[in-house]
């Protein structure tokens, strides 16, 4: 990958933290170039966006969804300091999203599910993401790994102290809500090491 110029980033502590970046590596590994139309769904300040496109030769039909108003317009700078176009950025809620069914071939959510409690908001979210897929989309959607104890025991204290709302889960978690959209298939990588109790998380990929 190219070095992106990201003088303009806001919020690293959040966005550029040693997990975040390397569940976004982890991605990029992972598809190389993909079908469009793409949605990134809660795409933060656009780093994920400005990485894959920085790194394929064409792009055309790709949007990216926040409800953070600040951060699409850091996403939009991000863009054009890298003299790249930028893609169709749009404040909404990640519930209320204004596309009709089955539009995209590919949808992303990245380092969200993180920030997200309870866990009906999260299969509320994988339900409607999957009803935005195209037959033979795919959804990538990442979680912490709750089996992994430093991780777990960190988010736990974070909680308590009240100093970060985050939240970590095991695959299992995942299952009632894969059968309830009846998807066609999926599978799990592990980010990071893929011994279960040390990968920091993973990538859970829906197909359609």
């Amino acid at each position: 990958m190219k070095k992106l110029n990201l003088q303009n980033l806001s919020r690293p502590e959040a966005f550029q933290t040693g997990t975040s970046k390397l569940v976004r590596k982890t991605v990029l590994e992972l598809i190389h170039e993909v079908k469009e139309p793409i949605l990134d769904a809660c795409c933060g300040n656009g780093i994920f966006l400005l990485e894959y496109c920085s790194s394929v030769n064409y792009y055309t039909d790709i949007f990216g969804v926040d409800l953070d108003l600040d951060a699409l317009e850091t996403a939009e700078q991000l863009f054009i300091d890298n003299d790249l176009e930028p893609p169709d950025f749009m404040q909404h809620d990640v519930l209320e999203m204004p596309f009709e069914k089955e539009k995209f071939n590919t949808i992303f959510c990245l380092n969200t599910l993180v920030n997200i409690h309870p866990f009906d908001k999260i299969e509320q979210i994988i339900s409607e993401l999957f009803c935005l897929l195209k037959s033979d989309g795919n959804l990538y959607i990442d979680f912490r790994n709750k089996s992994n104890p430093v991780i777990n025991a960190r988010y736990k204290k974070n909680i308590k102290t009240k100093t970060l709302s985050t939240f970590a889960h095991n695959k299992s978690d995942f299952d009632n809500i894969l059968k309830k959209i009846g998807a066609k298939s999926h599978r799990f990588a592990p980010i990071g090491c893929k011994v279960p109790f040390v990968a920091k998380g993973y990538l859970l990929i829906i197909r359609k």
